[in-house]
């Protein structure tokens, strides 16, 4: 039988940005860029550990053959889509753990390295870099592109990564070392108390319980909050607390608790009731306005 080997030879840059790696080449052939590049990384994310898989809402609206161009990929709660279009191959992690702000969902978020806790930001940098070394070592005439930025001993601490960050906006104002809070509800905490630039805070953090650390504005309503020389989060100011909140131990998931509970009653009456719409409607009141 005939083996297909790749093209050693093929040139290209690999580019970082924004918990993505980029793949781009010039006067590339779609057929062969899929074969020799695409493929090969979804092999190196099998063996990540990641469970990858054709997404079926793209065969139910392009069919099969377009489809297999992209890839749904998972890991724990690290999510990611693999692209094929051209001459360009992405692939864009994100999760939909914490401090997901579009409501279709956290894929579609900017600023996605900074919504990610600290031991999601490692892993996500972790599978980038591999997938990078991968890349250069096999293609012996592809190069890396950037300076890679990782928040960890011996590479950069959180409050470097937190200022490079924010200077890197197009926003960002010298005068007042950060973008201009535009909208006085920006800067304003959960109790409406003013949250200042470099100040020490207490915040919500993604397992629902209370941190503290210093607070450094972002844009819009979201803020950064350096919860240690490695680790940082990135809030909405409505889950700051410029005044010690008290009960630092509690969970603050009761709005969260509440709609898990109202999503999981809802279908699980659609099931039960599905031919009889109005005795549905009752019982899922019933339930509901007993939580």
């Amino acid at each position: 039988m005939k083996t297909t080997m790749i093209n050693p030879d093929r040139k290209g840059s690999v580019r970082f940005h924004d918990a993505a790696i980029h793949v781009w080449e010039d006067d590339v052939n779609e057929a062969e860029f899929k074969h020799d590049v695409f493929k090969r990384i979804v092999q190196q994310l099998n063996r990540m550990g990641f469970d990858v898989t054709v997404p079926q809402d793209d065969i139910d609206s392009y069919g099969l053959a377009f489809a297999q161009k992209y890839r749904y990929c998972r890991k724990g709660d690290l999510e990611g889509r693999l692209d094929l279009t051209g001459r360009h191959i992405e692939f864009s992690m994100f999760q939909n753990v914490t401090n997901v702000n579009n409501s279709s969902g956290g894929q579609y978020d900017f600023d996605k390295e900074s919504r990610m806790e600290a031991l999601m930001l490692r892993r996500m940098n972790w599978v980038r870099t591999k997938l990078k070394t991968y890349l250069c070592n096999v293609f012996k005439n592809y190069i890396f592109e950037g300076v890679e930025k990782i928040c960890a001993p011996g590479q950069l601490t959180a409050l470097e990564m937190v200022d490079l960050s924010i200077k890197s906006c197009w926003h960002y104002n010298a005068e007042l070392g950060h973008a201009k809070i535009s909208m006085r509800q920006n800067e304003l905490d959960r109790n409406g108390e003013t949250i200042t630039h470099g100040q020490p805070v207490f915040t919500i953090a993604h397992n629902n319980r209370i941190v503290t650390g210093i607070a450094m504005y972002s844009l819009n309503s979201s803020w950064y909050v350096i919860t240690g020389k490695f680790d940082y989060i990135s809030v909405q100011a409505s889950n700051i607390y410029v005044k010690n909140p008290g009960s630092l131990k509690k969970k603050r998931n009761e709005e969260l608790r509440r709609r898990r509970l109202e999503n999981e009653l809802s279908d699980s009456v659609k099931k039960w009731t599905s031919s009889a719409p109005m005795l549905s409607r009752i019982y899922y009141f019933l339930l509901v306005t007993s939580l």
